[in-house]
């Protein structure tokens, strides 16, 4: 029994296993990844290709084929095309703007003809088509043609003739349909046969006098917030029946209930935010500068009294006490913040953030994050570390990048039940510490001094207290950058390294090189720009696999360039 029940609580996972993730490459030389549910790198996009639908740098895959598009340069219009599972890429022309509708299906410009509804399989399934949604779970959208609207199917079918100005779907099989007499009504499907749909009226919105919001539709328990007489708040469900008609709240940029609370504000009391239950009750008293809506029975709130962020419980006390200066909603039971800094950094104006693809809605007094937590609902930290940014893709995993600027990336995912993790193909080591996290034969690109460049300037620093006896391990190494610090006493380590190709050492204060310069046989690229050095060594003259010698501001007599130049006819020499 006992592994019956284990093998039930395993199988909503199962799904999720297979999830593929989108990851976004910063460098224009590569489009992203795709990675899949084991931290194998399935496809790599070709530079400039990006996942159509956002820009986030991480996100999962809804389904394949999966829409690529290429922005054109102006006035030429975007390359879109079709990624397929196994790899292949089907580049179509004919397309000069795209969208994703879900279902398999694009809403697209093809040919000049705009509002055509396309399968990816190929063929046409609607045409004149505007004012397109994506499909909900029903296999419906809300589709115009001209001036009206109806309801449309996967297979390109109204279920609902274009002869209405309005339809908004509220969720919950609940729809708001305004006709050309500018009627109103709130509908609800009762069921569906073929092409026959069955529906119950629920209210007259226009007799009630209600506004209905479109951005804010039936909760996951079935509520819906209208705009009453007066800009009053009321609440009714999925049957029309007005919950409390006494309710007399004045509405204030309030959203729709999530988890039976709904955050709410008052002018009486000064634009405050408090909670409301579904019977009408403050659970809170509006007392919150800003409060945003329940996830996993947490609400991210400010703390007027302290300045800092915390989570409220569904009673409204507090469950994970108000001490970080930015923090995230809850999403798949975890939370993004900020790790506890000192109390005097919380200080600047409060920002807040709504919900993007892959990061919650977010709080933040101040933007320089970079050491980050994850909080379970208890409070419990079960992740940290120094990133730029944090994602939650997916449930169980959590994205890192320890980008030092755009020009070092760095992405890394990782599966928090199995400390599985997958680096980007182009990932960059900056912070020495992260060499002894994972397997040495993924340790490729080492940029020490990256960090360097960015805080410090005019100085050199000290390698590693490890870097010598660690560095011989790290037998896949092929791009050492080692800028501002002092190498000397590390140079037998480094010319050892066989598979170096690349080796940068810009602002070292160097003022010779070692004449065993040649043992490194595979280095392509060298730079040794920004040193104190006044003549080379015999030995680098002899380095014809050398594509790039950077020897820029260095006190070199001006003869050996051309020296420089006959010696090694097919290498670039940087020397300005």
């Amino acid at each position: 029994m006992k592994n019956l029940f284990l093998l039930f609580a395993l199988l909503p996972c199962f799904g999720l296993w297979g999830q593929h993730i989108y990851v976004r490459a910063y460098a224009g030389d590569k489009g992203g990844w795709i990675v899949t549910s084991e931290g194998k790198t399935l496809h790599e996009l070709p530079g400039g290709w990006r996942v159509s639908g956002h820009d986030a740098a991480m996100a999962p895959v809804k389904e394949w084929p999966i829409l690529l598009w290429k922005s054109g340069k102006y006035p030429a219009p975007n390359d879109y095309a079709l990624l397929h599972l196994d790899g292949s890429i089907e580049e179509l022309p004919q397309f000069t703007w795209a969208r994703e509708m879900g279902s398999q299906l694009l809403l697209v410009i093809m040919d000049g003809e705009r509002g055509v509804l396309w399968h990816k399989d190929g063929y046409v399934l609607g045409r004149e088509l505007n004012m397109l949604s994506k499909f909900d779970e029903r296999g419906l959208t809300v589709v115009g043609r001209g001036a009206y609207q109806g309801l449309m199917d996967t297979l390109g079918q109204f279920f609902v003739p274009p002869v209405y100005k309005a339809i908004v779907d509220l969720g919950k099989d609940c729809f708001f349909f305004k006709d050309t007499l500018e009627q109103s009504y709130l509908l609800h499907l009762k069921s569906r046969s073929g092409k026959e749909l069955s529906w119950d009226t629920l209210a007259n919105p226009t007799v009630n006098q209600w506004q209905i919001n479109s951005a804010r539709p039936f909760s996951e328990g079935g509520y819906l917030l209208v705009k009453g007489k007066e800009n009053q708040l009321q609440i009714i469900d999925t049957t029309g029946r007005l919950l409390y008609p006494d309710l007399e709240i004045t509405y204030r940029g309030v959203n729709a209930f999530s988890e039976g609370r709904v955050i709410v504000g008052t002018a009486e009391t000064d634009r405050k935010l408090g909670i409301l239950n579904t019977n009408g009750q403050w659970v809170k008293a509006p007392q919150f500068d800003y409060l945003l809506d329940y996830e996993d029975g947490r609400a991210l709130a400010h703390d007027t009294l302290t300045g800092q962020l915390g989570y409220l419980d569904r009673q409204g006390e507090w469950a994970i006490a108000a001490r970080y200066c930015y923090a995230n909603s809850f999403r798949y039971g975890l939370a993004i913040v900020g790790a506890p800094d000192d109390p005097k950094l919380c200080e600047g104006t409060m920002r807040q953030r709504g919900p993007v693809l892959h990061t919650p809605s977010s709080l933040a007094r101040y933007r320089n994050v970079r050491n980050y937590q994850l909080l379970d609902t208890s409070g419990q930290v079960v992740w940290q570390d120094s990133c730029r940014e944090v994602w939650l893709p997916i449930p169980g995993v959590v994205g890192c990048n320890y980008n030092e600027g755009t020009y070092v990336p760095a992405y890394r995912l990782e599966w928090l039940a199995t400390g599985k993790y997958w680096l980007s193909p182009d990932f960059v080591f900056t912070r020495w510490e992260q060499v002894a996290e994972v397997a040495k034969e993924e340790v490729i690109r080492i940029n020490l001094g990256a960090r360097r460049r960015m805080i410090f300037r005019q100085q050199v620093f000290p390698l590693p207290g490890d870097f010598t006896q660690t560095l011989p391990a790290l037998t896949a190494l092929e791009d050492l950058n080692l800028n501002y610090h002092e190498v000397t006493s590390a140079w037998t380590t480094i010319l050892r390294m066989e598979n170096l190709r690349k080796l940068s050492l810009y602002d070292c204060k160097l003022t010779e090189l070692p004449a065993d310069v040649k043992m490194l046989e595979q280095l392509e690229e060298l730079n040794i720009s920004g040193n104190e050095l006044t003549e080379l060594p015999r030995s680098l003259f002899r380095m014809q696999h050398l594509r790039v010698l950077n020897i820029a501001d260095n006190p070199l007599p001006p003869a050996i360039i051309p020296r420089l130049r006959k010696a090694l006819p097919d290498t670039e020499i940087v020397y300005k």
